[in-house]
């Protein structure tokens, strides 16, 4: 494939661009980057704008821009799930972060699993938790640099060998420098650029493209006709269409328990801010992204492994500075690692891996989003939950040569359902039998460190 030499041009600059912008985003807001939660969260200073950008880019991403045209051009209509699921997901954004925000702020916790060990007190949950964010996007970050590699490829630049993985290896070598440096200001100030370039290209693309094939006319009559609705349920199917909704359901509870989603709000000043942004975020549903955040993913799970592992478990006595200077390591390690899996492992599993994801994070809802709510149930209790789900989860996925959905049997019919809201069920149930037995037994509450006023 020869040289295409204007989208070449254009890339470099962009590039250049937005490597200025990494570097110099460690001054804006300046802080000291020495602090975890300056490194890692901007300080908790993001506004309603910032945040607009952050968490929208964050979630519409070079796997999103790839994937989601994929499953519809290879399964039809069942890829539209991502439409419904990125609109549920605000109202659960207004309704619930807030009082995550409140209390993360109140008692300065920095991850998803500082709140749990907080509530819980239970250093093993808190483990539990934080070690499922880091498997669960694992996989993101590796697929974005899959993205990565298709817009070079698209250049006319060889991928494959060394000299095709070098443009790779270089922009990795780049992206870790500025973020090593910048923390989470890196992505933040570069979100807005990356996001309005998502807007152009996407509005460029639903005119250009129809135009191109006569209208959209001739594009939907090019399509079979099978791909255009949804395929028919089984005979004995319990509820129509159930695969679809719960795909839809399913990834609307999962999506802002990512640590690279987590960290994006917690970065917020306020619960306002949040709420704003669950009232503007919609916006994005309009399209697909284009690039990765890649830096702000091995960012938030850089804080998960040095405050909930490093911390807790390896150097209790740590200083803030050593805690900041082991975020940042681990932020390279997380991404040099991706690049490997990249090299290495052939792209089926990562795309295996990234049906994994949602079955995994979204067991961590019972401890993170429910106890946002409510004291009622034990921490041990919630670790046997979460270790029935994740277990019974990744066998059930393993066993169903990897399809995310699994078609359980129930009053004589059938109901095809996505594996990650089928285990939830099966979480909260378990953590609600033991939380009963556990709390008659040797109750906890005493070791929560938070109060009803901080949630507010």
């Amino acid at each position: 494939m020869p040289l295409n030499w204007t989208a070449l041009i254009v890339f470099v600059f962009l590039f250049t661009f937005i490597t200025i912008i990494g570097f110099f985003a460690g001054r804006w807001r300046r802080g000291d980057l020495d602090l975890l939660h300056e490194w890692g969260l901007g300080g908790r200073r993001f506004g309603t704008v910032v945040t607009w950008f952050l968490i929208g880019g964050d979630l519409y991403t070079a796997y999103t821009f790839i994937a989601v045209p994929a499953l519809l051009y290879g399964a039809g209509a069942l890829g539209f799930f991502a439409v419904p699921y990125t609109v549920m997901i605000y109202p659960l954004l207004y309704l619930i972060f807030p009082q995550a925000v409140a209390v993360c702020h109140k008692h300065g916790y920095v991850t998803a699993a500082d709140f749990v060990r907080g509530r819980y007190g239970n250093r093993w949950l808190a483990l539990a938790v934080a070690l499922t964010g880091i498997v669960a996007t694992m996989p993101y970050i590796a697929l974005q640099l899959v993205g990565m590699q298709v817009v070079i490829g698209a250049m006319g630049i060889e991928t494959s060998g060394f000299f095709g993985d070098l443009p790779l290896i270089i922009a990795f070598v780049i992206l870790a420098a500025f973020t090593y440096s910048s923390g989470l200001r890196a992505p933040a100030m570069i979100a807005v650029v990356k996001d309005t370039l998502i807007y152009i290209t996407v509005f460029a693309a639903i005119i250009a493209v129809p135009v191109h094939l006569g209208g959209f006319g001739p594009m939907f009559a090019a399509v079979p006709k099978a791909k255009l609705l949804l395929a028919p349920p089984a005979g004995d199917a319990l509820v129509p269409f159930s695969a679809y909704a719960t795909l839809a359901l399913g990834s609307a509870c999962a999506l802002f328990l990512y640590p690279h989603s987590i960290t994006g709000i917690l970065s917020s000043s306020s619960g306002r801010v949040v709420r704003r942004n669950a009232a503007l975020l919609p916006s994005y549903s309009l399209m697909l992204g284009l690039l990765a955040l890649v830096g702000f993913m091995a960012i938030a799970i850089a804080n998960t492994y040095t405050r909930n592992v490093y911390r807790e478990f390896i150097n209790p006595n740590c200083t803030d500075q050593q805690e900041s200077q082991m975020a940042k390591i681990v932020s390279l390690v997380i991404k040099a690692g991706a690049l490997v899996f990249i090299f290495f492992v052939p792209l089926q599993y990562a795309l295996w891996l990234q049906l994994l994801g949602g079955v995994w994070i979204i067991q961590t809802v019972p401890s993170v989003i429910i106890g946002l709510y409510t004291r009622f149930y034990h921490g041990w209790a919630l670790f046997l939950g979460w270790l029935a789900g994740f277990g019974t989860g990744t066998w059930m996925v393993l066993n169903n040569n990897y399809a995310p959905v699994y078609t359980l049997k129930f009053l004589g019919g059938t109901f095809p359902c996505y594996i990650a809201l089928a285990m939830l069920v099966l979480n909260i149930a378990v953590a609600t039998m033991l939380s009963l037995l556990f709390n008659a037994v040797a109750p906890d509450k005493a070791h929560d460190m938070t109060q009803a006023a901080d949630y507010a």
